[in-house]
């Protein structure tokens, strides 16, 4: 296949949707010859922050000189974002060369009676046969929506397993209770291999502590002291804070303590680790794109995310300053908690411009976003925010901007694709 035809292959796999269940992709990863068993991998989980935290650990890797493989998703500016090695996407060539060598064994487990293969699983099947055939030395891996059933879920002896804050998402497959979806997303431990919990809430941590203990795995809690506000002191060392927002302290410590469980195996210079984390980039996570006015895009998709934005944003310098004004821009999926993000945020903006996403399968129509933001503020009896449709995120954009003075500050959330849509 040339590079149309292994865009159109994936296109036509995910229309099958998502469909739970690990025998689809062993059976894939049998017929490619299990290039997982073969990798070096990290294996981190969670709510937020996985992807910062594996962004982290792949600076730091690379500073100390390993070629390091990175599995994320969703991707921001580029499908194959998805499939980044040492902080370079793969090339459209060899992109194509390894689908179509994926596409064989599909062909050949439909031949056989077998169903075919979502375009996740599809994905992370050909992340291994990538990172192989590329030969990096250590395999970063993100889950998707869980842990247990998640197609990531076949590597069978990770170096380590990580777990980034965790709360309330995909409530439909993973569980009512944070108990439930901590215990799901713990489906990824191994008996014996260290696990390492970033700070989140009591009830989520204590559910995965549970379940790594049952399995007698080394307990690393990922805890820290702040020194400043982009500055905190882990386990006798001062890190910078290279990302924006309150939420990367935690991140950044999770992703210290996981490279120290996995340095037993991998045996890097621990210090040129920690200069490289001092270099993470991470496009879209509460990302600074225009300076006056202020125009921030952030990933913040669930509620978890966006309390935390909340805090990012009422922590800043001035943002309750009577003489600037805070505009919001969202756009979110009808299949997530926006009323409760709505609710956790609302009285912070002065107008919130509702925009609909690119996702015309899940996306919440703007319109209807803007009766469910004026609904909550009259049931609130709140004066503001004033609530404009204007649906095209860009064209929002410009409006924000026209309407603000170098002082204010315009954020857009509500979905990854959202970030990845706005332009300056």
């Amino acid at each position: 296949m040339n590079i149309n035809e292994s865009y159109e292959y994936i296109k036509n796999a995910s229309l099958l949707g998502s469909v739970m269940g690990l025998e689809r992709i062993k059976e894939l990863l049998k017929r490619l010859g299990n290039p997982e068993n073969k990798l070096k991998t990290i294996h981190v989980a969670g709510t937020n922050g996985k992807g910062s935290i594996l962004a982290y650990l792949a600076y730091g890797y690379m500073n100390a000189g390993l070629k390091v493989g990175r599995y994320t998703s969703p991707a921001l500016y580029s499908y194959l974002e998805r499939f980044m090695i040492n902080d370079e996407i793969i090339d459209e060539t060899k992109f194509a060369y390894y689908l179509t060598k994926l596409k064989e064994a599909v062909d050949l487990m439909l031949e056989d009676g077998y169903s075919h293969p979502t375009a996740f699983e599809i994905e992370t099947a050909l992340s291994f046969l990538i990172f192989l055939g590329e030969g990096v030395q250590i395999a970063l891996i993100e889950t998707g929506m869980g842990g247990r059933d998640d197609a990531t879920n076949v590597i069978k002896s990770p170096l380590a397993t990580a777990f980034a804050s965790i709360s309330y998402d995909h409530m439909q497959f993973l569980g009512k209770s944070l108990t439930e979806i901590a215990k799901n997303k713990a489906g990824i431990m191994r008996t014996n291999v260290p696990v390492i919990i970033s700070d989140m809430d009591s009830e989520a941590k204590n559910s995965l502590i549970d379940s790594a203990n049952a399995l007698e795995c080394p307990l690393y809690l990922a805890d820290y002291e702040p020194v400043s506000a982009n500055r905190i002191l882990v386990d006798g060392y001062e890190l910078d804070i290279p990302l924006n927002g309150s939420f990367q302290a935690a991140n950044l410590a999770t992703a210290f303590y996981t490279m120290k469980a996995a340095n037993k195996v991998l045996l890097i210079d621990e210090s040129k680790f920690i200069e490289g984390l001092a270099k993470t980039s991470w496009p879209g996570r509460y990302e600074v794109i225009l300076d006056k006015p202020r125009v921030i895009r952030d990933g913040a998709h669930n509620i978890d995310a966006v309390k935390k934005l909340r805090e990012t944003l009422v922590s800043s310098e001035n943002i309750y300053d009577k003489n600037k004004t805070v505009r919001f821009i969202i756009g979110v999926f009808k299949d997530k908690e926006y009323k409760a993000m709505i609710e956790s945020i609302i009285d912070i903006p002065e107008l919130i411009y509702t925009v609909t996403p690119p996702n015309k399968e899940r996306a919440l129509e703007s319109g209807k976003l803007a009766e469910i933001i004026e609904e909550i503020r009259e049931n609130r009896q709140l004066k503001k925010p004033e609530v404009i449709n204007v649906s095209d995120i860009n064209k929002a954009l410009k409006l924000a901007i026209k309407a603000s003075g170098e002082n204010d500050t315009i954020v857009a959330f509500g979905s990854l694709s959202i970030s990845s849509e706005l332009t300056i």
